[in-house]
């Protein structure tokens, strides 16, 4: 069973009727006249019940089921409808300004009704959860930017021995690519020394050979039981050097943070032409997601300031 709504939508000043299907817990309840709340583009709204169909041709759109029902009384009967009808034939008014001035004050819609916001005059909007995941999505990808980047710097090494440079290494176990942390025992025990204890003997050659061929720039010693891993004193050039190193891969994961922003924004017009979000909601999602890039962008700023005074402290 299907339903005739009839909905205004601000984005395009629709004043027009849809079909939405109608869900089998409310076939026996939906009448002509009521309020419903209906899907539309990533909103849903209240429209009314215009007529009810047992069939519809092909449409242009793909049919969505209505949500529920706002009143369950009967806000407009027949004659109300037809003359709504005829007002918005007979002045420039539309078909939903009219029904709403004939809707008793109690009826009509007002500010901060209970589980929607008002998206104008007379038009319902549920919370912005969809738009907020929408929003969500990228900054996830700004945040796996700026991981990237502090898992990047755990490899440029200081002068002074850290575990978490082995990290990203991997050795085959039993088949499985697995961390070297989880196949043997990794410890500090000096400034400038770490100190790799395999759990199994037989273990030891492979992981050798995972620190020679990473891009970590240690040769490690081997002594048939144990790997040790020294760590030489960094020159003044040197120093300089990686520092250069760090703004760079820093200011790379800056563009990186600035092309998702601007995806985003595509994103967020293509929607708003497309008629899928208004203009203010299009305005405040790319303020929320400039927001969002300024706190990523002020996080790498961070790590690189971080990273280089690690540098080049002596």
């Amino acid at each position: 069973m299907y339903a005739s709504v009839i909905i205004e939508y601000s984005v395009k000043k629709l004043d027009k009727e849809f079909i939405y299907m109608i869900p089998n817990d409310l076939k026996d309840k939906i009448k002509v006249g009521m309020k419903v709340l209906v899907p539309f583009g990533y909103q849903e709204v209240v429209g009314f019940v215009m007529e009810l169909l047992e069939n519809v041709d092909d449409t242009t759109y793909e049919l969505k089921y209505i949500t529920q029902i706002v009143d369950e009384k009967l806000v407009l009967n027949k004659e109300l409808l037809d003359l709504g009808t005829f007002l918005s034939s007979s002045t420039l008014c539309t078909k939903i300004s009219a029904f709403q001035t004939m809707l008793p004050s109690s009826l009509k819609v007002k500010k901060n009704t209970s589980n929607y916001d008002l998206y104008d005059e007379y038009i319902y909007i549920k919370d912005k959860e969809k738009v907020n995941n929408y929003i969500k999505e990228f900054e996830n990808k700004m945040s796996k930017t700026v991981d990237a980047l502090k898992e990047d710097y755990v490899t440029i090494r200081a002068g002074r021995a850290n575990p978490h440079i082995l990290d990203r290494l991997r050795v085959d176990y039993y088949g499985t690519p697995t961390p070297i942390q989880q196949v043997a025992n990794v410890s500090v025990p000096e400034a400038r020394m770490i100190q790799i204890q395999p759990w199994e003997a037989s273990l030891i050659k492979d992981i050798e050979k995972a620190i020679l061929v990473s891009d970590l720039g240690l040769t490690p010693n081997n002594d048939g039981k144990t790997i040790r891993l020294v760590f030489p004193e960094l020159t003044e050039d040197r120093r300089k050097e990686l520092a250069k190193d760090i703004k760079k891969k820093g200011d790379n994961a800056k563009v990186a943070i600035r092309n998702i922003r601007r995806d985003a924004n595509d994103a967020i017009k293509k929607e708003n032409k497309a008629g899928d979000i208004s203009d203010d909601e299009a305005k405040n999602s790319e303020d929320e997601i400039q927001k969002i890039t300024d706190k990523y962008i002020a996080m790498i700023d961070s790590a690189i300031d971080d990273k280089t005074k690690e540098i080049l402290t002596v």
